[in-house]
């Protein structure tokens, strides 16, 4: 039996690189390749920044001697070529100068199903004027650039080999749910439809041994059908898809789990996808991305992983499921490239996990498209930020009224905000009203109630406000529109959730609790 392995491994999601010195791949005639400001203030991450901030995140591991990195899923912006020729050099960089070793899952956004998809995406030039760059020639107003397309399942093996994806030379052990080798054809599984035949697809899952004692999981979660438009990608559902599809992954994590248990390994896994509810049960409203369900999840707790990392859904928050003596822990690992911009560092001893949640404080380099974004729109406040933390700040304010108010919620609702405060609803609900809830404007009750959904514990709520939300009673029946008992629900659930800043997980129950000071 191997001794149980103890040391530090660092957990990215959702870097979303993009190269902004990509102009000549698209053929552009110039070296600069900045996404515009309209676009980037519509998305749910920043684009041009994202290769900056990910340099910050390495460059703290760096400091603080972390050699092994996992990394949850969407390393490129969308699978271009250029940036993963960029993002791959980069990763190969860090490991040929500091011997960091990176463990890569493949997220929606960094492939496609077969040979790929033509993308279309606006840039932007020095002198502000916008412009459309196509991979589809059909589109006769955009400039064609045959680079720009999301590259196939199978490519994805010609840029990321090196990540964990294949075997490396310096590995004691690597597996894939279909046996030892590591070669394409040999990893295809099939994904099962009701009342239809099965169809094969590739699977890029692993298990990997890159140190004595600790195995890495790396569970390829993403899930395309056809339909009537061609592919369908399930994102949007997530581990649904894959216990509806590809149900087959469940007893390989079940058997890896065994046999780790039975050698006195440690093992941590990861997928694009977070495998419970990790938003406490509060409804999505309108919006198309669901969370696991219990049966998803008592499924996923009965292969007895233990302790998952996620990405996907760019936000900072732990769930937690139990089945009997059966546990599932999600840590919900941000992305450097949105609201709250950090990543985990995980220090795991024999019976537990010490995870620090580590913001990127100052970013050198966020700024270079700032010019861009100011020939752009003269007078947006993004580019009067003077750090990269004050800039996703107001990015995210900016997605909460021009993108969440409009399509998570009815028209209504976000309608009335602006003429209550949170008691006027609170009193309409029949709910307890605390005193001070008649000074908090419901623009501002919707504005944290985001903020904590996504940043948890780093949401930067003031604690008065939150104490407010933490004197709501979660068993409280109560009246209202379903919005207004969604918001109400969402505030109590949100300010008082797991812990997910620095806190440890025991790897024999699951519990978690926060770290001692």
């Amino acid at each position: 039996m191997a001794d149980s392995w103890s040391g530090k491994v660092a957990v990215l999601a959702d870097p979303h690189f993009h190269d902004t010195g990509a102009g000549h791949a698209y053929g552009l005639g110039e070296r600069d390749c900045f996404r515009s400001l309209a676009e980037s203030t519509a998305s749910t991450r920043v684009f041009n920044e994202g290769g900056a901030a990910l340099v910050r995140a390495l460059d703290i591991l760096v400091e603080r001697g972390v050699r092994l990195v996992m990394i949850a899923g969407d390393l490129t912006d969308d699978g271009q070529a250029p940036n993963w020729r960029a993002s791959s050099d980069l990763l190969d960089s860090y490991s040929q100068r500091h011997d960091m070793r990176f463990f890569l899952t493949p997220g929606n956004h960094d492939q496609w199903f077969g040979d790929g998809k033509p993308l279309r995406q606006e840039m932007v030039r020095s002198d502000g004027t916008t412009f459309v760059v196509s991979g589809d020639r059909s589109h006769e107003t955009a400039h064609f650039a045959p680079e720009m397309f999301q590259i196939g399942q199978a490519d994805v093996l010609n840029y990321a080999s090196g990540f964990g994806l294949c075997r490396h030379r310096d590995d004691l052990h690597w597996e894939s749910p279909f046996g030892t080798s590591d070669a394409l054809e040999n990893r295809i599984g099939l994904l099962y439809r009701t009342g239809l035949d099965p169809i094969e697809a590739p699977d890029l899952s692993y298990l990997v041994e890159p140190v004595e004692g600790l195995w890495i999981l790396a569970i390829d979660a993403n899930v395309y059908l056809p339909d009537a438009n061609g592919w369908r990608d399930f994102a949007a559902e997530g581990w649904i898809a894959v216990l509806r599809h590809k149900a087959w992954l469940l007893d390989w994590i079940r058997d890896v789990s065994r046999r780790a248990r039975e050698s006195g390994i440690q093992l941590m896994c990861m997928s694009h996808f977070p495998v419970c509810d990790v938003l406490d049960g509060v409804p999505r409203g309108l919006a198309e991305r669901v969370m696991p369900t219990l049966d998803v999840a008592r499924a996923l707790a009965h292969t007895r992983m233990g302790l998952h990392f996620s990405g996907h859904w760019n936000i900072n928050r732990t769930g937690l499921q139990t089945v009997g003596n059966d546990w599932l822990v999600n840590v919900a690992v941000p992305s450097t490239a949105s609201f709250p911009a950090a990543f985990k560092l995980v220090d795991v001893q024999e019976t537990q996990a010490r995870i620090e949640t580590l913001r990127l404080g100052s970013v050198p380099g966020f700024d270079a498209a700032f010019e861009h974004y100011l020939a752009e729109q003269p007078m947006t406040p993004l580019a009067q930020t003077g750090d990269y933390d004050s800039f996703l700040a107001q990015h995210f304010a900016g997605l909460i009224g021009q993108r969440y108010l409009v399509h998570d919620w009815p028209e209504e609702f976000s309608a009335s905000l602006e003429n209550c405060t949170l008691a006027d609803m609170l009193f309409r609900i029949g709910a307890y009203v605390p005193t001070t809830c008649s000074v908090i404007p419901m623009r501002l009750a919707v504005e944290d109630y985001y903020a904590l959904e996504q940043g948890g514990q780093l949401a930067g709520v003031p604690t008065e406000r939150l104490a407010v939300y933490r004197s709501f009673d979660v068993s409280a029946s109560i009246q209202g529109t379903e919005s207004e008992r969604r918001l109400y629900l969402g505030l109590t659930c949100y300010s008082r959730t797991h812990p997910d800043d620095s806190f440890v997980v025991d790897l024999l129950d699951g519990h978690c609790q926060k770290k001692p000071a």
